[in-house]
């Protein structure tokens, strides 16, 4: 992988980190009994706190950048794996390496010229070959 991909996987890593993040601190998870109404979010770690009762809403930045970071960690090695099996199974094309040069008009010109002489001498055999067919049918 280049430069670009990995830079590019990291930022759509830490993106979906941090939107995985905020679900997971919005979407509460009520912890003890039904009469405590404290509610937590944050997955691994709890990084918010809501208190029902008296109406208090704590927040554990570490937490929240931790959490960051290992889903973001996650993200990073999901897409990276899936880069790697795509690049494995992709066919290999043969491109042309960055050292040669983009071909010159006269070394098209040539080309043309020598796919136009092929042609002709495939028409000229296709012509002779009928020829030859005529002349046996006639025998």
């Amino acid at each position: 992988m280049d430069a670009e991909t990995i830079v590019k996987n990291i930022m759509l890593s830490i993106v979906a980190g941090f939107l995985i993040t905020l679900f997971f601190g919005i979407t509460y998870i009520s912890m003890g009994s039904q009469s405590s109404y404290i509610h937590e979010g944050g997955v691994p770690l709890t990084w918010i706190e809501e208190v029902e009762y008296f109406g208090v809403t704590d927040y554990d930045y570490t937490g929240f950048i931790l959490d960051l970071i290992f889903w973001s960690c996650i993200f990073f090695l999901i897409g990276s794996s899936i880069q790697k099996t795509r690049l494995e199974t992709e066919p290999k094309t043969s491109q042309p390496s960055e050292d040669s040069e983009p071909e010159t008009l006269r070394e098209k010109q040539l080309k043309l010229v020598q796919k136009i002489q092929e042609q002709r001498q495939v028409e000229k055999l296709v012509e002779e070959s009928k020829r030859m067919e005529k002349e046996g049918k006639k025998k």
